[in-house]
């Protein structure tokens, strides 16, 4: 009698075991099967429309389409960033990631302070969602700091995510005293650099590069700063120290070769602005009364676009608006507004940085 109660409660509770691992594996198999269906009815073209035009309003900071992107919940917090006091001036989308009804961006966002020594490069991380009413919405927004550049005297500085620990990017000593300028003249002579203070930078999207600019008067000097990792300047200098501890200077020069641009004369530089690839410099400078830009190769080549062919210097801003898509955005606009003014040539360009083709928008 009692070997057939044992019996029975032994079958009893394996059928219970059994019972339960089915509900789990259907449970879980359920929670695959919803995924996989939101996925399909989860149009991944609208969520990365949805988060590109979400950057660009950061980027201009219209507050109303950020209302109109966001749902409630981030609406309440609408804009997370370290750099309030700095304008976005780049933005690049480096992944994504879908699951389910939603997708999650990462974005560097590069911010400067125009004409002013000061840049960050930042991460966003920004998650689009599908809601109940078929909508897509930015559910989440958060940014950290991955660099900053500032100046302090005659130096600028340089600082990674939150370090304590702050370095010298470069100071002016180390900027050369003369170069060649890119100018179309055969055997030109080396110019002075003028360098008494540091005007306009950029942190490049890998962080590997810094675009810097000085000046003296009315001319302005660019370059283009590598930049060395912390631990592997710490490493050389303290085979170089010997174990002297007490010879030791806890601030290290990070910058670790310097590529001359150009020196622009009668020019303020107004901002700078590295391709995704950090393979190309856009530097933005007022001229007069007038705005243009010139593209370099950050190896050190200027590239010779002959807008001012087209384009006369005195007569149109040449406005520089993105990189999108290997391609320079830039808007044409009258100085003066004059007779001499072509409204044929007004308008909005895009400029390859394939073949370096000219075509209006």
């Amino acid at each position: 009698m009692v070997k057939k109660i044992m019996a029975s409660l032994i079958i009893g509770s394996l059928f219970l075991f059994m019972g339960c691992n089915r509900i789990s594996n259907t449970v879980n198999d359920n929670k695959e099967l919803k995924e996989s269906v939101e996925s399909i009815y989860f149009n991944n073209k609208i969520a990365i429309s949805i988060a590109e035009e979400y950057m660009e309003a950061l980027k201009s900071n219209d507050l109303e389409k950020i209302k109109r992107l966001s749902d409630k919940e981030v609406d309440k917090n609408i804009i997370i960033s370290p750099s309030k006091d700095l304008e976005i001036t780049g933005i690049k989308q480096v992944g994504s990631a879908q699951l389910g009804n939603k997708t999650m961006f990462k974005f560097y966002v590069t911010r400067t302070k125009e004409g002013e020594p000061k840049a960050d490069l930042e991460q966003y991380y920004l998650e689009v969602r599908k809601t109940e009413e078929g909508e897509y919405k930015v559910s989440e927004l958060k940014s950290t700091e991955l660099y900053s550049v500032f100046l302090d005297k005659d130096k600028l500085k340089i600082r990674k995510d939150d370090d304590v620990e702050i370095n010298t990017l470069i100071d002016l000593k180390s900027i050369p005293d003369k170069i060649y300028p890119k100018v179309n003249v055969i055997d030109v002579a080396k110019v002075d650099v003028p360098k008494e203070a540091f005007s306009a930078v950029e942190i490049s999207f890998s962080g590997d590069k810094v675009a810097i600019s000085t000046y003296k008067d009315e001319d302005s000097y660019i370059g283009v700063v590598n930049v060395e990792d912390a631990q592997e300047t710490a490493a050389k200098e303290g085979e170089d120290e010997g174990g002297k501890e007490d010879e030791k200077n806890d601030d290290k020069t990070l910058g670790k070769k310097i590529t001359s641009l150009d020196v622009l004369n009668g020019c303020k530089i107004s901002s700078l602005n590295f391709s995704d690839d950090d393979g190309y410099v856009v530097v933005n400078y007022v001229k007069g009364n007038g705005t243009r830009f010139k593209v370099y190769q950050s190896g050190g080549s200027i590239v010779s676009l002959e807008l001012d062919d087209i384009f006369a210097e005195e007569e149109y801003n040449l406005i520089y608006e993105r990189i999108q898509d290997n391609n320079i955005i830039m808007n044409v606009t009258p100085i003066i507004k004059s007779n001499n003014t072509e409204s044929g040539l007004i308008g909005r360009y895009k400029i390859s940085l394939k073949d370096f083709k000219l075509e209006k928008l």
